[in-house]
């Protein structure tokens, strides 16, 4: 069986043969090239260059750029590597730009360079979103079912020294069997497509902030830059089990997928709501609206126990407080126990999918940063590598490989 290669930037193509080589993960070849070259537009340019100041003289800053760009593409481990790579290939230096002629970057005018792009993560963003939107040009049913969900990644800090070099950082805690695994550091929370396994939209938050609390935030960040975005479904697991969550799903016309949680607030077993919302008795009693609290809901009686109807069953329904955004879970448009809800909600691991590459092939967990400021822009660079290696194979036609994170040769 012959196995696909790998294509080496540094090699002409008519000289590769079929052999197991693999060379840093993806290669750059002349369409990954006019992907970075695309996207580096006129506004990118102007607001690259109002960081000029920060950076020593005699470098470009397209070419510092389009290096650090290309560490991540090529999932190399730190800066050191980055530069050790500009110093023993010429061809990767040209490619980035650089005069070779003149010296080359050194590590602290890398490190001023990084420390300039922390405080303009909108720059990267801009980016993202700019790729996302080619990438829905161009691949069909991109953005119809997504899902939501959060990974920890890790600050370059010690919890357990007397003092913690990482003073924002904090303890996340991932649900495991049989037991629980606590991480130190902070969250990426995303919006995937399912169908193509690409992220959407993307922030990053300290480790405190809940996932429950964050997918409204994401779903606004999409609504607000992408015209097109009208999902038809949004699965999340049930740590996103709340009822605004399913609100907001529905008001943007989305049909809210998401696992509930196995003890949950409320009443379930002792009512049910109808398709109109109105709550109703186990014995299919409506049951009687008596008052209103701001912050219980709504208070029901049972209307055998009012005396309004005679029942063959009394039950221990007394009262029923019922706060219509946490009962809104409960009116999901597709049955939960059907099998079209179970082969939506099967969709979401294709944001543990993405998880995965980010990590082993796109360097999120591979840094040595410290503070909320340097992670960020470290989880944007990721997420924006990945994109931009999927749109290069995907205005070269190979879809299939969309989802895969490294460049091969058939």
């Amino acid at each position: 069986m012959n196995h696909p290669v790998t294509l080496n930037y540094t090699t002409p193509i008519e000289t590769i043969q079929p052999s197991c080589q693999k060379k840093n993960g993806d290669s750059i070849t002349a369409d990954l090239k006019t992907i970075i070259n695309s996207l580096l537009d006129i506004e990118f340019r102007h607001d690259l260059h109002r960081t000029k100041h920060q950076i020593g003289s005699g470098f470009l800053m397209e070419s510092l750029w389009k290096s650090y760009l290309l560490s991540f593409i090529l999932n190399m481990d730190c800066t050191n590597d980055l530069i050790r790579k500009l110093q023993e290939n010429p061809g990767f230096a040209e490619i980035c730009g650089f005069n070779m002629d003149a010296p080359l970057p050194s590590r602290w005018t890398f490190d001023r360079f990084i420390t300039t792009l922390t405080q303009h993560p909108e720059i990267i963003e801009k980016m993202i979103y700019k790729a996302v939107d080619q990438l829905k040009e161009r691949l069909p049913d991109f953005g119809i079912t997504v899902a939501v969900d959060s990974t920890p990644v890790k600050s370059h800090s010690n919890p357990k020294k007397r003092e913690v070099s990482d003073k924002e950082a904090g303890f996340i805690v991932k649900e495991s069997i049989p037991y629980k695994i606590w991480k130190w550091g902070y969250k990426l929370h995303l919006l995937v497509d399912t169908t193509w396994e690409l992220p959407i939209a993307c922030q990053v938050t300290m480790a405190k902030e809940s996932d429950v609390t964050n997918l409204i935030p994401l779903i606004e960040k999409a609504k607000q830059r992408f015209s097109w975005f009208r999902p038809w479904h949004v699965t999340a697991d049930k740590g996103y089990d709340a009822g605004y969550n399913y609100k907001a799903i529905s008001d943007i016309g989305s049909i809210p997928i998401i696992k509930m949680k196995e003890k949950s607030k409320g009443q379930e077993g002792r009512f049910t709501l109808d398709e109109t919302g109105i709550p109703k008795c186990r014995e299919g009693f409506q049951l009687l609206l008596r008052s209103h609290n701001q912050k219980k809901g709504m208070r029901y009686v049972c209307p055998f126990k009012a005396g309004k109807v005679e029942c063959s069953s009394p039950c221990s329904l007394r009262v029923a407080w019922i706060r219509p955004l946490w009962e809104y879970r409960q009116l999901c448009p597709i049955s939960r126990d059907s099998e079209e809800w179970n082969e939506i909600y099967s969709k979401r691991t294709a944001i543990e999918r993405v998880n995965s590459r980010l990590k082993e092939k796109r360097r999120l967990n591979t840094h040595c940063h410290r503070g909320f400021e340097k992670v960020q822009l470290h989880c944007l660079m990721s997420v924006l590598s990945l994109v931009v290696t999927a749109l290069a194979e995907v205005n070269t036609g190979h879809m299939e490989r969309a989802r895969t994170c490294t460049r091969m040769l058939g």
